[in-house]
Parts: structure tokens; C-alpha cells; sequence
């Protein structure tokens, strides 16, 4: 959700290391930034990309779907840790309450964690303490309102391209019931985990990077060869 290169950039330095050609979009830091608001900007970046898959982590997965409906270069779609409807349904009534105030007491709170449990020189923590300093909580507060109100299972299923679904064994953020509904509104998309929490994705970047080029190679194994010439 936050939006940056911040906690992609390990994930993107070891997919280049698998061969791979990993471009990060980021999303503006202040301004619009709702789903209908974002898709645009991340459209224009898609496209100029060439053929290529998009990993939509969390907040992104929707924006993914979206994008690979709009545009004719995508080839397929991993949705990692996300969701296509809110991942906690009982906090939809009070998205209306998540607002600046409360996005920077929460936000102030991680960062004190942050500073206080986590190894100074551990990557993770460093790219979390610098993401929170950033990115404001308005505009988080308006990402988090988005995702309490997101509805996505049409684009799921009227998405053109496989979908694979990268799950953590231990996320409480994104639990398995957001995979269960994937699975009930798309039954062809396959799925993996890695093992843990919500931010698995960025702390154990070669867990991640090899799920994806596993999905990425399962696609070209599946392309019709050409018929060799007699």
C-alpha cells in the first residue's frame, strides 16, 4: 500500500538475478489515489513495458486485474497477498472513519516498533522506517478507504490471462478467506505460498522471485510450439 520502491527493490534485485527484467511502478505520494485514479498512470507504465506479468502485491492486486483487462501486452497476472474484495468485510462500514488523524497514530506507532524491535541495519526495517517517513498518512488513509470499498470479482473473472495466486503461510493481514474467494469466483487460478507474514514477499525476496518465475515458466511451457518444417 505504501506505494514506493522500497520494499520491492530486493524482490526486483533478485528477480534480475534470475534473468527476469523487473520494472517497479510506484504510485504518487500525494494527490488522487484511488483505484479508478491510479489505473491510468499504471496503464501508461504497462504499456510502454512490452509483453510482460504483473505481480500485484496487496493493495495492487485489483489495480493488476484492471490493468491486464485494459492492456494487450500482459500476458499474466500473480496476485500476491491480495484480495478482490475487502480482507476484512467487517471493517467495510467504517471505512468512512479511517482518516488522516488515526492513519498517523497508527503509522507513528509502527514506526516506534520498527525503531525499537527491529536490528538498525536490517534492510527491512530501514526501507519500513523510510516508507512511513515518505509517504503521508493522508494519502494512506485514502488507500486504506479504497480497500474497504474495493470490489474487483468482475475483473477477476473477465481478466484475459492466467492468474496465479501467491499466498503467506502466516499473513493475519490477507488471510486464506480472500484465496477462498478468489478461488469461488475463478477456479482456474492456480495458487503456491511462501512461508511468512504479510511482508514475505519483500523479506524473503528469493522465496518470492522463484514462485514468480515458476508461474512465469509454467506460461511459456504452456505457448503452442510451432510445427518444425519437413
Amino acid at each position: 500500500m505504501d506505494g514506493t520502491e522500497l520494499l520491492l527493490t530486493p524482490l526486483a534485485s533478485r528477480l534480475a538475478e534470475l534473468g527476469a527484467d523487473p520494472l517497479i511502478v510506484t504510485y504518487p505520494e500525494a494527490g488522487p489515489n484511488r483505484y479508478g485514479e491510479l489505473l491510468p498512470k499504471l496503464a501508461q507504465q504497462v504499456e510502454s513495458a512490452g509483453e510482460c506479468i504483473l505481480v500485484g502485491w496487496s493493495f495492487s492486486g485489483p489495480l493488476a486485474l484492471r490493468a491486464a483487462r485494459s492492456c494487450n501486452n500482459v500476458r499474466g497476472v500473480i496476485l500476491a497477498a491480495s484480495f478482490v474484495e475487502p480482507p476484512r468485510p467487517l471493517l467495510r462500514r467504517l471505512r468512512t472513519f479511517v482518516r488522516t488523524p488515526i492513519v498517523a497514530t497508527l503509522g507513528a506507532a509502527r514506526l516506534l516498533t520498527a525503531r525499537l524491535l527491529g536490528p538498525p541495519k536490517d534492510p527491512f526495517r530501514r526501507a519500513t522506517v523510510e516508507v512511513l517517513r515518505r509517504v503521508p498518512p493522508s494519502t494512506l488513509a485514502v488507500r486504506s478507504r479504497a480497500i474497504l470499498a474495493v470490489d474487483a470479482g468482475k475483473d477477476l473473472q473477465q481478466c484475459p490471462v492466467p492468474v496465479h495466486y501467491l499466498a503467506s503461510s502466516q499473513d493475519r493481514i490477507v488471510t486464506r478467506r480472500s484465496l477462498t474467494r478468489i478461488l469461488e469466483l475463478r477456479p482456474d487460478v492456480t495458487w503456491s505460498t511462501i512461508a511468512g507474514g504479510h511482508f514475505a514477499l519483500s523479506y524473503d525476496a528469493s522465496a518470492g522471485s522463484n514462485a514468480i518465475i515458476e508461474f512465469v515458466d509454467s506460461l511459456a511451457a504452456a505457448v503452442p510450439r510451432p510445427a518444425p518444417k519437413t
